[in-house]
């Protein structure tokens, strides 16, 4: 029971290593990388990869990995039907796929990927996203090995870490383009905070030729100044 406790100490551990690297805004390619490599060392495991589901939905592609052959991560790719791949039954069942032995497994096929590695275990899970999921996150070992309850829990926590940080990557995404979007529209456009008495936050190009005022003279005063010399009391 003790030994139970510290695996699953270092487990948490890990997972809020890299729940702090996520918040801290670090890239989705380094974020990757830390995380193949933490599931890695901490599983104990040769293999790690994260593999993201291409548009139409047919094969998943080998994004980031540690363990596998050069020139395979960024290449290689799996069969995204569940029938095919260890990563694609992950897909559609949603929980944890547990592999304690290939050469007994007859709910699906290992992977060219896996087999060309030797890959005998695993465990792999799905990496959520907003209206499909992202990809898969997935450990293996080139022995027989029994995951525990742990074990996949922990992959799995991992892989809701990099679902939270794709989230976040492409909602800022989106919100940049469409700040970019309304700085170049023709009509004018002002932004204020939503403090009792408003302040303005942004106002586009259009603002300034409508008005002659630039950004700076108007960002942190009331729209009132628009109103005329005097008009704005908090200037």
């Amino acid at each position: 029971l003790r030994v139970q406790l510290e695996v699953r100490e270092r487990q948490q551990r890990a997972a809020a290593e890299l729940e702090r690297c996520a918040l801290d805004g670090c890239e989705l390619e380094d974020l990757f990388s830390r995380a193949v490599e933490t599931v890695r060392q901490v599983l104990g495991v040769e293999y790690a990869k994260v593999l993201e589901l291409s548009l139409d939905g047919r094969t998943l592609w080998l994004r980031a990995g540690v363990g596998w052959k050069p020139g395979s991560v960024g290449h290689a790719t799996v069969d995204a039907r569940a029938a095919m791949s260890q990563a694609g039954h992950a897909l559609v069942v949603g929980s944890p796929v547990v592999v304690a032995d290939f050469r007994e497994e007859r709910r699906f096929a290992r992977s060219p990927l896996l087999a060309e590695h030797d890959v005998v275990s695993g465990v792999s899970v799905r990496i959520l996203g907003e209206e499909r999921p992202f990809g898969v996150l997935g450990v293996h070992s080139v022995v027989p090995r029994g995951f525990t309850d742990d074990d996949a829990g922990f992959v799995q926590m991992v892989a809701n870490i990099l679902a939270s940080a794709i989230a976040r990557e492409r909602a800022g995404a989106e919100l940049r383009l469409l700040w970019a979007s309304v700085a170049m529209l023709n009509d004018m456009v002002v932004i204020t905070d939503a403090e009792p008495r408003p302040r303005i936050v942004f106002v586009n190009a259009a603002f300034k030729r409508r008005t002659g005022y630039s950004a700076a003279e108007v960002i942190g005063r009331t729209p009132s100044l628009l109103q005329g010399p005097g008009s704005d009391e908090g200037a």
